[in-house]
């Protein structure tokens, strides 16, 4: 899933059915969203780097750490 080229990232219904997720999975709690998710960066235009890219998925992450809280 964190693929440096969106072109190869799995998709959603591919990274579900992998088996990482065949423990914990619910799928009778699953959703689906209403709308498509798109992140920001992918549609930016910058050319990312690895440590650029990095730096981004770190910055999603305490992003949404920080609603939780």
């Amino acid at each position: 899933m964190l693929q440096f080229n969106p072109y190869f990232r799995l998709t959603i219904d591919q990274a579900l059915a992998h088996p990482f997720f065949e423990k914990i999975r619910k799928p009778e709690k699953e959703v689906e969203a209403s709308s498509k998710v798109t992140v920001e960066f992918d549609q930016s235009g910058e050319k990312l780097t690895r440590e650029r890219l990095r730096e981004l998925f770190l910055e999603e992450v305490k992003y949404f750490q920080g609603l939780k809280g």
